[in-house]
């Protein structure tokens, strides 16, 4: 019993701190297809997250660098409006849409991109530089990027 206990304890261990590579390869493999890599400064600049999944609030995903985005003094440590360059990859099916309100709302002006794009380096033009407030990926439908 007691060697069970050892057993199931170690295994718990391992899935939680990613060694158990059933648990991670799924996101390993979504981010290979499909990834936005956002940067606060322009052609790639500055400090970068890369995400693979759809995010209704950039104010949901902490800033790394503590008060500062894109030579704009922040108090709220986080994404929001702090976007001037970003880098896809989008497989031949699916699209990405940008927004300049959480929740998928307001029109951007570079708002919709298809794929296949490869690691496509794009900056942001004024006036949506630093306005970037949430972002979808989506499949596309009958072959064009619909929203």
């Amino acid at each position: 019993m007691l060697r069970r206990l050892r057993i199931l304890t170690a295994s718990t261990l391992l899935v939680l701190s990613g060694v158990f590579l059933g648990a991670v390869a799924p996101a390993a493999a979504a981010c290979s297809t499909t990834s936005i890599t956002l940067y606060e400064d322009n052609s790639g600049g500055g400090d970068s997250i890369t995400k693979c999944v759809n995010v209704p609030s950039l104010t949901a995903v902490p800033h790394t660098q503590s008060g500062i985005c894109a030579a704009v003094l922040k108090f709220d440590d986080n994404w929001n409006d702090c976007v001037n360059s970003f880098r896809m990859t989008l497989s031949s099916t699916k699209c990405l849409a940008l927004y300049i309100h959480a929740n998928y709302s307001g029109t951007f002006s570079q708002t919709l991109h298809s794929g296949p794009q490869t690691n496509t380096l794009v900056n942001i033009q004024h006036p949506n530089s630093d306005a970037l407030s949430s972002f979808k990926f989506f499949n596309k439908t009958g072959g064009t990027c619909v929203l």
